[in-house]
């Protein structure tokens, strides 16, 4: 037999390969025989237990030996590197020879005992013979062995599997570490699947939905860590804990699982104890987070209700249909970006042939927003028939409340005409508003209207106001909008700007309100394309017949 210094000390890559795969052929000798002894056969039969007992010692004393002669620090010196191989050979030699003597003569002896428990044994069996045939070949191979798999467990092998509620996935390609895994979950109540590689794993999520993977890491074609890394790149399989099961137990792989999203690591061979604690912490864990999603997901229900009747609520605040006024045709509408909006219009009959009308901006959106919307409405339509004629009376009455109920930072901008229909005049005040545009009938052009007026209201309780007026003729169009119109942005985030407006208004002025009201949100809305609206949308057209 050649020395290990003919081929150089083994490389820290084989000694951590050699690791795991004397620790994956001890996993079996562990399993099965716990598997056993906690099983009815041997609590029944002493005999049988202290022999499982037996061998179950024999696999932790090798255990110990691996882990003692490969640690991670002693292997960092190549000296002691390259008298590695002739250790493990003489420190494991006898023991994997006394465990595989042993389950052979007990599976023998155990010959009219229950087929699994002979088949549970001749897997031990095998994995000691695979140890044995490692040692063999190390110090030819410079500590590279690899691992020589037992046969795969024939199919209902086992003591009886207990149905479970929760759903676990195990994920190994090793069919005997997929049958102790599996049984010992099962013993634990849980209802088990399994996959023998990653690319199976996640078609089996794709098909059905599980609370748990037990992953292993070291297998052909997709290893474990790609195999994390697409589960947790789908959201899909957010909630899914992966617990991570594998022999490789090296600090470095834990971190690099847990930093690609592991719930836990688990190294193998597993103590039972011990994955009944992480798996019950993986799936209590998931059991919190679905309570938690659960009770997200109904109180978004109950919020999207209480929109959707809030929306109601406030769509009955605006004029629908417009009222009908002789000599007038008037046609108003309120696209909000939320479910519900700041913005406000409306028409309000004053008597003798005067109507008023009022286009107002909340600052901000949603909720807070509306409800001082609400609140400018019902003071507005408390105090129109007070002030009457008195229109910057009235604005300043408005904005004296506002400052009053509102905090610091919040405003609102409002146009607010008085027309008297027979004399076709209209006075107005603008609080800091987007003017208005005004179409001729006479000679079509569109201008805006002279700004007239003072401050946003709820900035200044002392602010005053000044009234402008402008004469109308039969064909004139007022159209009077919030900024949610010019502001309207497409995928390139250009605003729809008040020249397209000015244009579409231009095109359309000849024809009734509510065609007018259309063309003007429809070319709004299309400028947008699949943009999500930015701002509330608001139309008022009033037009002279």
């Amino acid at each position: 037999m050649s020395e290990p210094d003919a081929i150089g000390p083994p490389t820290l890559q084989a000694l951590a390969s050699l690791r795991h795969d004397l620790r994956t052929l001890l996993n079996p000798v562990l399993g099965y025989t716990a598997l056993w002894l906690e099983d009815s056969p041997a609590d029944a039969d002493p005999s049988l237990a202290r022999r499982l007992a037996g061998i179950h010692d024999l696999g932790q004393a090798l255990l110990a030996r691996i882990s003692e002669l490969l640690a991670a620090p002693r292997l960092e010196d190549p000296s002691y590197r390259a008298a590695v191989p002739g250790a493990l050979r003489a420190a494991l030699d006898a023991p994997a020879r006394e465990v595989t003597a042993r389950a052979a003569a007990l599976r023998a002896d155990c010959a009219a005992a229950p087929g699994d428990l002979v088949a549970d044994l001749r897997r031990v069996e095998t994995a000691g013979q695979g140890l044995l045939a490692m040692l063999d070949g190390i110090e030819h191979r410079g500590g590279g062995a690899a691992a020589a798999e037992a046969p795969p467990a024939e199919p209902g092998a086992g003591p009886a599997r207990m149905p479970g509620g929760n759903r676990v996935l195990v994920v190994d390609d090793n069919a005997v570490n997929r049958d102790v895994l599996s049984r010992w979950l099962e013993r634990a109540g849980q209802a088990v699947s399994a996959a023998a590689d990653g690319a199976l794993a996640l078609a089996m999520l794709e098909r059905e939905p599980y609370d748990l993977v037990a992953l292993d890491i070291v297998m052909p074609e997709m290893d474990g860590y790609e195999t994390l890394r697409r589960i947790r790149a789908d959201s899909r399989w957010d909630d899914v804990p992966v617990l991570m099961i594998s022999s490789l137990d090296e600090m470095a792989s834990v971190i690099r699982c847990i930093e690609l999203g592991a719930e836990d690591y688990l190294p193998k061979p597993f103590d039972p104890v011990l994955l009944r604690a992480r798996v019950g912490a993986c799936l209590e864990k998931k059991r919190l987070r679905d309570e938690r999603a659960a009770r997200q997901k109904a109180e978004q229900a109950r919020l999207k209700r209480e929109f959707e009747k809030s929306a109601r609520v406030q769509q009955r605040l605006l004029p629908q249909p417009a009222p009908e006024v002789p000599g007038l045709d008037l046609a108003g509408h309120c696209l909000p970006a939320r479910a519900v909006g700041g913005d406000y219009f409306d028409f309000l009959p004053l008597g003798r042939g005067r109507l008023g009308v009022v286009v107002a901006d909340v600052a901000g959106k949603g909720m807070p927003a509306a409800l001082v919307m609400a609140s400018v409405a019902a003071s507005l339509r408390s105090q129109v028939h007070r002030f009457g004629d008195e229109i910057a009376r009235l604005v300043e009455s408005l904005n004296g409340q506002l400052c009053e109920w509102t905090d610091a930072g919040e405003f609102v901008t409002l146009f607010y005409g008085c027309l008297d229909v027979p004399r076709r005049r209209l006075r107005y005040v603008n609080a800091g508003h987007t003017l208005p545009l005004l179409a001729r009938g006479a000679d079509g052009s569109v201008t805006r209207l002279p700004d007239v007026g003072g401050l946003v209201l709820g900035v200044r309780p002392d602010a005053s106001f000044e009234v402008g007026s402008v004469d109308l003729q039969a064909g004139d169009a007022l159209l009077a909008f919030t900024d949610g119109v010019t502001e309207a942005f497409n995928e390139t985030e250009e605003g729809f700007g008040d020249e397209r407006l000015e244009a579409v208004f231009s095109r359309h002025a000849s024809s009734p309100a509510s065609d007018i009201l259309a063309a003007v949100r429809t070319a709004a809305v299309e400028w947008c394309g699949a943009e999500p609206q930015s701002d509330d949308l608001t139309l008022l057209v009033m037009k002279l017949v």
